[in-house]
């Protein structure tokens, strides 16, 4: 089975720090497997060309899960648990 990678682009108020912390919890909560890397990315850090598309979009963050056991499907089916879980918390 090859690697499952996943991404999400969000807005939120809230720091990169904030978000990463709640995210943690609402792993938990939700039971994301152990081994699923989940990484909040700044997109104002980063030199993309469609930086400004995303901007436009007033979209703030990308959130980057890679899994070494699932496909693509899957992963993308634990980024969009971890997001509607995040919206039941203080970040929104």
């Amino acid at each position: 089975m090859s690697m499952g990678k996943a991404y999400a682009v969000f807005d939120c108020k809230a720091s990169k720090e904030a978000i990463e912390s709640e995210i943690i919890l609402m792993r938990r909560i939700i039971g994301t497997p152990g081994d699923l890397e989940v990484f909040v990315i700044d997109l104002s850090q980063l030199k993309i060309t469609d930086k400004e598309k995303l901007a436009e979009a007033h979209m703030k963050y990308m959130l980057q899960a890679i899994h070494p056991r699932a496909g693509n499907k899957e992963t993308a089916g634990e980024v969009t648990a971890i997001l509607n879980q995040t919206y039941q918390s203080p970040l929104y």
